[in-house]
């Protein structure tokens, strides 16, 4: 029975440039305390010459899992600061839509984040909007894909994924048109793709 608490802030200012061109600029800061694991991600024990997981030995008659391991533990508590910009550029009809975004945390995370979005009149009530997106971070300093079972456990550690070094692509294509009525439907299409790393150092055994 564990709380947490959280408070974000947001300030941002909207600047319309020209006829053709709006931009926004964010500044959001975000501390989180209390009870930040996730309880159901797990770190496995491997042994430090082969890297295999350790087997554990249940007593008889006793059901449970055919490995050692330890759930996740992570720090009580984190800070995140971002910068985020967006830009609007309307061009006879067409409209350009790009977007950054940077965060940075105590955990030793670090993010980049670009979103583009470009959207083709076809005909005075419909359109299409192809959309790129592109994610990068860094992992956590306590982000470990197993555990050595010869060493004494850490204060910290995680197996998360997402707390992992990784970088990600979203492809898209919206199709939108407007109804004689005023009512505008949509249907996208979207494919994320996802390829993390790990660090040689994280890693156990040959």
């Amino acid at each position: 029975n564990q709380n947490k608490d959280v408070m974000d802030v947001v300030l941002g200012v909207s600047q319309i440039i020209n006829q053709n061109l709006i931009m926004q600029f964010n500044y959001s800061f975000s501390s989180s305390d209390g009870y930040l694991n996730d309880p159901y991600k797990i770190v496995s024990l491997v042994d430090p010459v082969t890297g295999d997981p350790v087997p554990r030995i249940p007593a008889p008659g006793v059901d449970g899992p055919s490995h050692e391991y330890r759930f996740e533990s992570r720090p009580g508590e984190r800070t995140k600061h971002s910068l985020f910009g967006q830009a609007k550029y309307y061009m006879n009809g067409k409209v350009l839509d790009a977007s950054y975004r940077y965060m940075t945390d105590d955990w030793d995370i670090d993010s980049h984040t670009i979103d583009v979005r470009f959207r083709w009149p076809i005909g005075d009530r419909s359109y299409l909007e192809p959309h790129f997106r592109y994610y990068t971070q860094t992992h956590a300093n306590f982000y470990r894909t197993s555990l050595d079972s010869s060493l004494p456990l850490p204060s910290y550690a995680s197996a998360d994924y997402r707390l992992g070094e990784f970088d990600a692509i979203t492809l898209g294509l919206k199709y939108g048109w407007k109804t004689e009525s005023g009512n505008e439907w949509s249907a996208r299409l979207e494919a994320y793709s996802a390829d993390g790393s790990v660090p040689a150092n994280l890693l156990i055994g040959s």
